[in-house]
């Protein structure tokens, strides 16, 4: 069995010792500017990656917020300079390490950007919390226990890791024997290449509890569980489901078919007939500028306001789909979550309305 250096964290400790390949550049003087960053990154691309933080490749750029604005910006000066970032910046964390390279130095085709493979999960990038193997098995509940992992990793002399144990495995040696060594308790674990994809791996996440992920120098750079792939998918998922329900609501207040009013850039004034279950959300930003179509459907905020709203989500739900393939970046998800909030209260407000009694007609 090959024994690899592992990225350590420790809780017991309260260090991390990751190896040379798999860390971050933690030493840059950001201060220098966005030229000499960009210099820095092109001439290191041409043996190796430059890693650093998405919360450094902002700040280099002056910026604290990862905004739609500042994604475009970074994203057209690498560029410039014939680099990419991997994985994409959308919907990251700031901690999240990012590694800018040559187009030709990295993965291939349009999915491996965009976040599918399993090495763009937080948790396989951040770490695998690890005891010694002469640690008593007492210690590693201990350290399953501070850093809430199901898992905890065990390595030798060298601090190369031997393997991994889970909750059962180890609940069941304390029980039994709790003097007996995490050398004794550890077994090879399920090992994945960080460019493998991310959900043709879930059957072996779930067969196993979790998968430890390897990267290009054949160190383990952390691992995956049940509970990260969950994640992974409400942040996936969540915001698609608010497009959807927004979409839902809308459609609500629409009965049978309806006129489409549309002008065109010649000033030319053109209409369509559409059901409701056709009507788009380019569509529904058409009908809200009518004023009578607008009154009819009841909302309880300007029309002004709710096309904008509504029109942003068109933009939104484009980009998703066609244009920009991913996860909506932070500022998109405030955006949907605003006008679902207000959407879900005027529909709350109106039904209580409905319920209301009459004045007696004695």
């Amino acid at each position: 069995m090959v024994r690899r250096q592992v990225k350590r964290l420790s809780t017991l400790e309260g260090t991390a010792r990751p190896p040379a390949a798999a860390s971050f550049e933690g030493d840059l003087d950001l201060s220098r500017g966005p030229e000499w960053f960009l210099d820095l990154a092109v001439r290191r691309a041409r043996h190796r990656p430059l890693r650093v933080t998405i919360g450094q490749l902002i700040a280099v750029w002056q910026a604290r917020t990862l905004s739609n604005t500042i994604i475009q910006r970074v994203q057209m000066e690498l560029e410039r300079h014939s680099l990419v970032v991997e994985p994409g910046l959308r919907g990251r964390e700031l901690a999240t390490v990012v590694e800018i390279r040559r187009p030709d130095h990295g993965p291939t085709g349009e999915a491996d950007g965009i976040g599918y493979n399993i090495g763009d999960i937080e948790s396989a990038r951040n770490g695998l919390y690890c005891v010694d193997w002469n640690e008593q098995v007492t210690g590693m509940f201990d350290e399953m226990l501070r850093s809430k992992r199901d898992h905890v990793g065990v390595t030798d002399e060298e601090g190369r890791l031997i393997g991994c144990a889970n909750w059962i495995e180890v609940c069941c040696e304390m029980q039994s024997s709790p003097e007996t060594l995490a050398g004794q308790v550890a077994r090879p674990a399920r090992e994945v290449h960080a460019s493998e994809k991310l959900f043709s791996l879930t059957s072996d996440v779930i067969k196993h509890g979790f998968v430890c992920v390897v990267d290009d120098t054949g160190a383990v750079t952390g691992a995956v569980n049940c509970a990260d792939i969950a994640k992974e998918h409400e942040r996936r998922l969540l915001p698609l489901s608010m497009i959807e329900e927004i979409e839902a609501r809308l459609r609500r207040r629409i009965t049978g078919r309806v006129q489409v009013r549309y002008e065109k850039r010649n000033g030319k004034v053109v209409s369509q007939w559409k059901q409701r279950e056709r009507l788009t959300f380019g569509d529904y930003v058409a009908l809200i500028k009518e004023d009578e179509t607008f009154k009819q459907m009841g909302w309880g905020m300007p029309g002004s306001r709710l096309g904008k709203a509504v029109d942003r989500v068109r933009t939104i739900r484009n980009a998703v789909f066609h244009h920009k393939p991913g996860r909506p970046n932070q500022d998109d998800v405030t955006e949907l979550e605003a006008l679902l909030r207000s959407l879900e209260g005027f529909d709350s407000s109106s039904t209580r309305n409905l319920r209301k009694p009459g004045p007696s007609s004695e």
